[in-house]
């Protein structure tokens, strides 16, 4: 786990850590943490061929910002994770991130998604269709 994280979980093949922290008054900690996002989770992880999906929005008690995607591990194996930043009352950020190792884990992924993510936090708007 995360040394500055304030919950966790860890599983044979995944973990999700939940840390809060500060924002500092010098920047917009919700922009700063959609560019850390979108920085981690430009790139297709190689050999996924899958792109990352990056989305904000906003709620009544703040800023979301939520990159889902791919990663390589330093062995070239690739798993999954979901990061999520929420902007929480007084300044703090909440920073959740749930990874699964394997290439084929979706329903895992789904499973601890509704427990950790979606359940407690919310799950993300969905998406409106282009006209």
């Amino acid at each position: 786990m995360d040394p500055g994280a304030v919950a966790g979980w860890e599983g044979p093949d995944a973990w999700v850590d939940v840390s809060a922290t500060r924002a500092r008054v010098s920047y917009d900690g919700s922009a700063d943490a959609v560019k850390r996002l979108q920085t981690r989770f430009r790139r297709t992880a190689r050999g996924s061929g899958v792109r990352p999906s990056c989305r904000t929005w906003r709620e009544p008690r703040g800023r979301i910002a939520e990159c889902v995607g791919a990663f390589n591990f330093f062995d070239d194996s690739i798993g999954w994770q979901v990061e999520r930043y929420e902007e929480r009352p007084g300044d703090w950020f909440l920073d959740v991130d749930l990874m699964v190792l394997g290439e084929s884990r979706p329903d895992e992924m789904t499973r601890l998604r509704a427990i950790f993510i979606d359940g407690p936090l919310g799950p993300a708007p969905t998406p409106k269709p282009r006209r």
